[in-house]
């Protein structure tokens, strides 16, 4: 069923997989796997072998596998994962620090596998948080235009690190911005980073959701997803009255996030707009610090996204509350 209702995404992260040349490594680990070329200590072990060449990618392309394809794609990547990861890795040349693009994609279609036991775990342990439980499909609206006002269009950014920092410390940031940044023409670089395309995430959508139908609020304050969630959404969250709560939060903020599109006033309602002022406010403070202390400190190694591939004691994580 999970594969059904979500085929379009598994298929698109297949096809990628397949596109990055997992096939043709298939066909030669399967080939060293049967001539004995490899010693895995458990080459002759018939699980191994029908588990191998049991891979879907081996039979067609992904564009003609059906959900019930895709479902064995799931339990052929998960033990991939965990049943048989030594005896992959030998086999895929995986032995080099450098992992290889296909492995992640690989490794988000094997947490359906481990997301599902999960779940039926959970639900057999607390029931009452399943009973009336009814999936429904909720259509992502579009990205939405944003546009300046003409006094914020031609605010420059000297003005505004004046007004984030002391005005006669304001040149000196100014300078510590390019050589952070590697450029002469920060406000050319910011400017061409801020995109004017909003799109809604995820996780705001469910929160708008919840708002327009409060009977439906769940039990469990709860919210699962495939991504870490933002800096912007952690923070919103965090002083939402929902009290919904996230499994991780990556930190990275995205200047094409959107706030929950609240036009009109509810009758009896709290301040819809206060999670997002207090967001702001919290957005005003990094920024104060950052361009204080961050500018001269090395930057910050990337973190993944996906919660689907390396596990969280891999990725650093801002502690859930």
């Amino acid at each position: 069923m999970v594969a059904e209702i979500d085929r379009d995404r598994i298929l698109s992260m297949a096809k990628k997989v397949e596109k990055q040349g997992f096939g043709d490594l298939l066909q030669k680990a399967h080939s060293r796997l049967l001539s004995g070329q490899v010693n895995l200590g458990t080459t002759a072990l018939p699980e191994l072998r029908l588990w191998l060449g049991s891979c879907p990618f081996k039979a067609a392309p992904a564009q003609n596998w059906s959900p019930g394809t895709m479902a064995i794609l799931i339990d052929w990547a998960a033990k991939a994962r965990w049943t048989y990861p030594e005896q992959f890795t030998v086999l895929f040349g995986l032995l080099s620090r450098d992992m290889p693009a296909w492995l992640d994609g690989l490794h988000k279609i094997a947490r359906y596998k481990s997301a599902i036991k999960s779940m039926v775990k959970l639900a057999a342990k607390l029931p009452e948080v399943f009973a009336g439980i009814h999936i429904q499909e909720i259509k992502a609206p579009g990205s939405l235009s944003f546009s300046l006002t003409k006094d914020k269009a031609r605010r420059d950014l000297l003005s505004t690190v004046e007004r984030l920092v002391d005005k006669g410390t304001a040149g000196t940031t100014m300078e510590m911005l390019k050589k952070h940044l590697g450029t002469e023409d920060v406000e050319g670089r910011l400017r061409k980073a801020c995109r004017l395309e909003l799109k809604l995430h995820a996780e705001m959508q469910l929160v708008l959701f919840y708002e327009n139908n409060p009977s439906l609020a769940p039990q469990m304050k709860f919210m699962g997803s495939s991504k870490k969630a933002c800096f912007d959404c952690h923070q919103y969250l965090l002083h939402h009255p929902l009290k919904l709560q996230v499994e991780a939060c990556h930190q990275k903020i995205y200047p094409s996030w959107m706030p929950p599109p609240y036009c009109t006033k509810v009758p009896g309602i709290y301040n819809r707009n206060a999670p997002f002022a207090r967001l702001g406010d919290k957005i005003e403070q990094l920024l104060k610090h950052e361009l204080k202390v961050a500018l001269t400190t090395p930057r910050r190694p990337k973190t993944q996204d996906s919660t689907a591939g390396p596990s969280l004691t891999r990725t650093a994580t801002a502690p859930m509350q």
